[in-house]
């Protein structure tokens, strides 16, 4: 199919993407941090009049692409046609790039930066040099050890260990497993090196935890919980930073007395897993489970409470299991109940989807039932949560993020982004947490530094590591009326002081300067949607695509 666009001209002015104005110099100055003061300026984008260039045509002025651009990447490209580049890692003398793939028959390639050509394929396809048995891979990665003789890849369910040869290609894959739990497969995402390279520190992503993996044996040594979703970790000293892309964990509801819950019954549960306690637990991906169509649920206080706010939260499968017709009631005997609320026809129209109910009440009860008397026609009945609250305030709207609730706005998805620093030096402790932007994804250290990229707010965050506060919020709109910032997606500092911001939606990495700047000063075409920065010397090569 051919695609043929008109595009509007801006008639005051047309400023191509890489064009530049200059501005004053930079005074911000982020604790920490020594780089050189240059001039800032803003680089600006603009639509042209494309006529009747067609998307995927190459002109005189790049190939067209469909998000209204003409794109001539900047530097040398290496074009690996056996799936798209997740992530990548430079290898510790410098000499090879790992680069993970997705949907296109391998999961791994190894490219020999010497040369400049693919030196090894390794997936589950025929045509592979090294054989292995899935081509799932993880957000980040693959990471190499601190002296470069193993390789760690991040899979569904933990990670695949290769030995390094000296020629750089990798063999020997040793499945490392880190257990579900419950539903929760471990989607693993960055992994860290200690120094001595005898742990692996592992963000995993499906379960909202780091654990500590012994490098030799691949046992699971430590766990530490951190926020939603955690994707990039880097480590400073005897920290660890870990971006949480779906923020923190959402709050309970506002008054919630399920801390005070001591007793649990129910007309009937699926031992041992699908129990009534998981519906306190405030855990979504577990479930009360009842071998009938209807059923009730009871919640014993340590002390009677005048309840006035329930919730109930669809579980993982099966919308004819969900409530339909129900009551909550209220007992100080546990034998006489009083209908306080009543409801029918209810309709869960998601999995893990909450909905909840006010009512007027001022009498304390000891016992709360929850008697459900229809569902949707399934012989089995269930659910996820169910909340009780002495309370009217709203709750946080939240959505669900496999299996879990994460606060955001129904409409725009993640409402918090936080990083947390777990420390490695008292690791019994619970890891602190810093509010950063939104949807935290890639991060970079140095020199004292933590720089984290938003992309969602279009912004990197630069947290001074001995306060553990952010510092400063570098823009990353291309000019100061921009709408939009382009994505940030990866971020890196050169040793002369260039942050290197790679702009997923721009097709481009831009350059920052200044101490540091508020704008970049350049911004440099990539390949369609980068997603990282690697700076093997001498020269950078920056990974696409997408």
């Amino acid at each position: 199919m051919q695609v043929t666009r008109q595009r509007r001209i801006d008639e005051k002015k047309q400023i191509s993407l890489f064009g530049r104005r200059f501005g004053r110099r930079a005074t911000l100055v982020t604790a920490g941090i020594t780089v050189a003061l240059a001039v800032t300026g803003t680089a600006v984008a603009q639509t042209h009049q494309f006529g009747t260039d067609q998307v995927g045509q190459v002109t005189a002025n790049g190939q067209v692409l469909s998000s209204n651009q003409y794109i001539a990447p900047y530097g040398e490209r290496l074009v690996i046609n056996n799936g798209k580049i997740m992530s990548s890692s430079v290898s510790p003398d410098g000499t090879h790039v790992a680069a993970s793939l997705a949907d296109g028959g391998m999961a791994l390639a190894i490219v020999d930066l010497k040369s400049w050509k693919v030196q090894q394929l390794v997936g589950n396809n025929a045509a592979a040099d090294l054989r292995i048995s899935g081509n799932d891979v993880g957000q980040e990665g693959p990471t190499y050890s601190p002296d470069g003789s193993q390789l760690w890849l991040g899979q569904t369910g933990g990670y695949t260990r290769f030995t390094v040869n000296p020629d750089g290609s990798v063999a020997n894959p040793t499945s490392i497993k880190i257990p579900a739990n419950g539903s929760k497969q471990a989607l693993a995402s960055a992994a860290v090196f200690s120094a001595d390279g005898s742990t692996v520190y592992s963000a995993v992503n499906g379960q909202n935890r780091v654990v500590a993996i012994n490098a030799a044996t691949g046992a699971i040594e430590q766990s530490w919980a951190v926020g939603n979703a955690p994707r990039g970790m880097v480590q400073v000293g005897t920290k660890l930073y870990v971006s949480n892309e779906g923020g923190r964990p959402a709050k309970p509801m506002p008054g919630s007395l399920l801390d005070q819950v001591s007793t649990v019954t129910a007309s009937g549960e699926n031992p041992p897993n699908e129990v009534a306690v998981n519906l306190k637990d405030h855990d979504p991906s577990t479930k009360w489970l009842a071998r009938n169509p209807t059923g009730w649920v009871t919640y014993q206080l340590a002390k009677p409470k005048a309840v006035v706010q329930y919730s109930l939260t669809s579980a993982n499968d099966y919308p004819g299991r969900d409530p339909k017709d129900f009551t909550l009631q209220g007992s100080n005997d546990g034998s006489t109940w009083t209908d306080l609320d009543k409801h029918t026809g209810q309709r869960f129209n998601s999995r893990y989807l909450t909905k909840s109910y006010t009512f007027t009440n001022t009498t304390a009860y000891s016992y709360y039932r929850l008697n459900v008397t229809a569902n949707y026609s399934d012989p089995l009945l269930q659910l996820s949560g169910w909340d009780i609250s002495d309370s009217t305030a709203p709750a946080e709207p939240t959505q669900n993020s496999y299996g879990t609730a994460v606060p955001a706005d129904p409409n725009a998805g993640s409402t918090t982004g936080t990083v947390s620093v777990i420390d490695l030096a008292n690791p019994t402790a619970a890891p602190s947490s810093i509010d950063v932007g939104l949807h935290p994804t890639a991060m970079y250290a140095k020199k004292g530094a933590v720089f984290v990229a938003n992309t969602a707010t279009n912004d990197v965050s630069v947290i001074d590591t001995a306060k553990d506060k952010v510092v400063q919020t570098i823009a990353t709109q291309p000019w100061q009326k921009a709408s939009v910032g382009y994505h940030p997606n990866a971020v890196t500092l050169t040793d002369d002081g260039h942050l290197l911001v790679t702009l997923g939606g721009a097709n481009a990495v831009a350059v920052l300067t200044g101490r540091l700047a508020h704008r970049p000063s350049r911004i440099r075409p990539a390949q369609r949607h980068p997603l990282d920065s690697q700076r093997p010397s001498p020269r950078l090569r920056h990974r696409q695509n997408r």
